[in-house]
């Protein structure tokens, strides 16, 4: 019943009212059927509370989640804007996600191999089939136990059409977890780690340089991402420690472990990867590839962290003097795709730099990369309307959405229009007088990459096919701009170049499925956009709090 009360949405007058019933607030007699039909008098006691507020205080009295701590930050540059922002403990919620027991039987302690049934080819699967937490565990005492940790962020808006609220969710989790397990909201595998501060700076007036335009334009947002880094630098210190020196954890299976947590993956959109890597807008966070050649198939260095830090570092010891501003121009002059936001990256004290924590994305790497370009000169190639009578025709399909109306109507599409589209782009397309063969191999090329990076189970044979079908892509994809679909002339699009670094993911931390954001933006609904929904709209950050910390209490309550 109260798990009933907490998650309808209703208000503690509505609360109180139910309560106030008699049929409710009093102690009554009814009969119970039993088995044979033999009846038998239950007696149903009243609730041992009255109103809204004593039953939510004797939630919170039940033990449950680590507790939240408010606090405010001011930068420098924007004294006249302090913002409250909230945070946890991240070893104590790591901790809280290991001893949880619905989770015995379906998480990893170590890492392994797997192969087939011969034993010559190596598969991927979980996290822990990855070489990266093999690389960790050879460097720790033996019966160390990690703890991968998983971070996500991502902005969401919580207001659909006015108000322009926002929030800026930091979510955790275990990699140790399996990633089925990872996908199912009600298993509560994520736990809301911050609320990360989000402001436009409109009641600041940066002229720290003379008050240029430009400055006016982008100083908002580089002391935005500059906030970010040090909020989670602020939120991730007491892991500094844990990394370092094994912690006793009992895990869910009640036996007592001695665990270090190593930070193994950051899920994020394109645009947060960059702010987690301080690399400018249309550079690759993974590695050093110049933007103007960001269309060629050819590997390049890692970005380090070395490469990051140490040319900021020489650049503060060459301008010391330099305002925020100043210095972020002249960290762009270096031609190295530095942003120069922030000379102190959240990560700086961790193991793991960028080039292996940030993990790509499905959604937005592959599924959004074909339905914004690829879909787009296919829309141009064949012509709007064409493209619509084609999808028009298709006959309907129960396991995916339909296109009854075309494309053209769709106005905001996710990752099931995505999914759908790709499943039958290829049979749409087909036979139409200008979707040459090059154009017509492009695109069967590019979805057999998409559809084999998607798998649950990737092995080495799977990773040799991806490989042959990106070259093959790479091959014919100049039919696009030969035909004028592609109008910029060029294939510079970091997604594109983005696609040979899920193959590197798959390697080092299991299959792309483990990363992909659509279970984080998942999250948004009922972590986010639902308890500000149930909230009165003034001070609504402190009032979603809450209704986590009552709804995680009332979960390990019903294990």
């Amino acid at each position: 019943m109260v798990k009933w009360l907490s998650t309808t949405g209703i208000s503690k007058g509505a609360i109180n009212g139910f309560l106030n019933l008699k049929y409710v607030c009093s102690s009554f007699v009814f009969n119970k059927i039993t088995y044979h039909s033999q009846t038998e008098q239950v007696q149903k006691r009243p609730f041992s509370f009255r109103s809204a507020d004593t039953m939510y205080g004797k939630v919170r009295s039940m033990p449950g989640a680590p507790g939240w701590h408010q606090e405010t930050i001011t930068m420098d540059d924007a004294p006249l804007e302090p913002q409250e922002w909230m945070r946890r403990n991240p070893v104590e919620c790591l901790e809280f996600l290991f001893q949880n027991p619905s989770f015995n039987g379906e998480m990893d302690f170590g890492p392994y191999k797997v192969f087939t049934a011969d034993g010559d080819i190596r598969v991927y699967h979980e996290m822990a089939t990855g070489d990266d937490w093999h690389e960790q565990q050879a460097h720790l005492p033996d019966g160390t136990t990690i703890l991968s940790m998983m971070l996500a962020s991502d902005k969401t808006h919580l207001t659909n059409f006015t108000g322009d609220q926002r929030m800026h969710p930091l979510y955790i989790s275990l990699g140790n977890i399996h990633k089925d397990v990872h996908r199912k909201i009600n298993r509560h595998a994520w736990m809301l780690l911050a609320k990360l501060p989000v402001c436009k700076f409109a009641q600041t007036t940066f002229n720290t340089s003379g008050g240029t335009l430009e400055e006016a334009a982008r100083m908002p947002g580089i002391v935005q991402q500059e906030m970010f880094h040090h909020c989670l630098e602020i939120t991730l210190a007491p892991l500094l420690t844990v990394q370092q020196v094994p912690r006793l954890m009992t895990g869910p299976d009640g036996l007592v472990r001695a665990c270090v947590a190593i930070l193994m993956s950051h899920l994020a959109d394109l645009e947060e990867q960059q702010m987690v890597a301080i690399t400018q807008t249309g550079n690759c966070s993974v590695c050093l590839v110049p933007h103007h050649a960001q269309e060629e198939y050819t590997e390049h260095p890692a970005r380090t962290r070395d490469w990051i830090l140490d040319p900021l570092k020489r650049l503060r010891e060459q301008y010391p003097h330099a305002s925020t501003f100043e210095f972020s121009q002249e960290a762009k002059r270096l031609k190295l795709g530095l942003s120069g936001c922030t000379e102190s990256p959240y990560w700086k004290g961790f193991k793991q730099c960028p080039s292996h924590f940030v993990s790509q994305d499905l959604l937005h790497g592959c599924y959004k990369f074909f339905w914004d370009h690829v879909v787009s000169w296919l829309t141009s190639t064949l012509g709007e309307a064409e493209l619509d009578r084609r999808l028009i025709a298709q006959p309907p399909d129960n396991r995916a959405p339909h296109f009854p109306n075309g494309l053209s109507c769709i106005s905001q599409a996710s990752g099931r229009e995505f999914k759908a589209f790709q499943s039958i782009a290829v049979v749409v397309i087909a036979g139409h007088d200008a979707v040459t063969p090059a154009i017509m191999k492009a695109v069967r090329s590019l979805l057999d990459y998409i559809f084999i990076a998607q798998s649950p189970i990737i092995s080495k044979i799977d990773l040799q096919l991806m490989k042959r079908s990106l070259e093959c892509f790479h091959r014919y994809k100049r039919a696009f701009i030969q035909n004028g679909s592609r109008e910029q002339g060029h294939m510079n699009i970091p997604k594109l170049h983005a696609l040979p670094h899920f193959m590197d993911d798959t390697c080092r931390k299991g299959t792309p499925d483990n990363f992909s954001t659509e279970t984080p933006e998942t999250q948004h609904i009922k972590i986010c956009k639902e308890p500000y929904c149930m909230s009165n709209k003034r001070d609504y950050a402190q009032q979603i709090v809450n209704f986590l910390d009552v709804q995680e209490k009332i979960a390990l309550r019903m294990l």
